[in-house]
């Protein structure tokens, strides 16, 4: 291609463009309004916009950030390779770990209660108070 059109349409089948910088795509089909997009970065970042705000990025680094909320279907599950169902949530809002829960520091709490009424607090050397 040596000119760039304001316009594409059609079927680019495995079209392999390369060295462009960054890549931007200003309009989704179905996007009515063209305040959703996904812009592709030289710096490895891509990010999603909706409603004309960041909704999540993924950096070089593969971590995907949310500005919003991650919501899980009923009797879903958050795992990794080795132990896909590490976190599952119940269609009750139960959850179940399939391994220990460790809370890995001096003065972790464990609170108990609508209200955290009744607590259990690691105290450094001496046990639990």
């Amino acid at each position: 291609m040596s000119r760039a059109r304001n316009r594409a349409d059609g079927d680019f089948g495995d079209l392999d463009i390369t060295n462009i910088g960054a890549v931007s795509l200003d309009s989704i089909k179905g996007d009515t309004d063209a305040n959703t997009s996904i812009a592709f970065s030289g710096s490895d970042v891509i990010t999603f916009t909706t409603n004309s705000s960041t909704a999540a990025t993924f950096n070089a680094s593969q971590i995907l950030t949310l500005s919003g909320n991650l919501i899980v279907p009923n009797g879903g599950q958050i795992g990794s390779v080795s132990d896909t169902d590490a976190v599952s949530i119940g269609s009750d809002g139960d959850v179940t770990l399939t391994q220990d829960l460790e809370l890995q520091h001096d003065g972790a709490t464990l609170s108990f209660g609508a209200n955290d009424e009744v607590s259990l607090t690691h105290v450094h050397d001496t046990g639990l108070q």
